[in-house]
């Protein structure tokens, strides 16, 4: 049996484990959802549980700061309502966000983020 140098092994052991992090961690990449304002944009990524973990980020443009987010953890709903706020349940479970047909979740997340914002201006 050959003896592998420190190098060789590192070389291995990347190739061989590198794929499995990548494919193991779940998830898709941020995409843009629809916005209506122009300082800010919505974005949104799913992180696993067959799509029930997802992250809904609006951010300023100009400094990416979040001003809201809405995430579920495969059970729960969080909200953060701006940059310096704590994060809370929102709800006890995400089937609002629930839904089969193409792109609803992104619709449905767009209007409760409208509808967000709409009430906090109120206040």
């Amino acid at each position: 049996m050959k003896n592998f140098s420190s190098k060789e092994l590192s070389l291995v052991l990347f190739f061989f484990i590198q794929p499995l992090i990548v494919f193991g961690s779940g998830g898709t990449e941020k995409s843009r959802l629809n916005w209506d304002t122009p300082s800010e944009y919505l974005e949104y990524h799913s992180c696993g549980c067959a799509d029930s973990c997802w992250v809904a980020e609006l951010k300023k443009k100009i400094n990416k700061k979040v001003i809201r987010r809405l995430r579920c953890d495969c059970e729960k709903m969080f909200i953060l309502n701006g940059p310096n706020q704590k994060e809370l349940v929102y709800s006890d479970d995400c089937k609002e966000f629930e839904c089969s047909e193409v792109n609803c979740r992104s619709q449905l997340i767009s209007k409760k983020m409208k509808q967000l914002s709409k009430d906090s201006s109120k206040l």
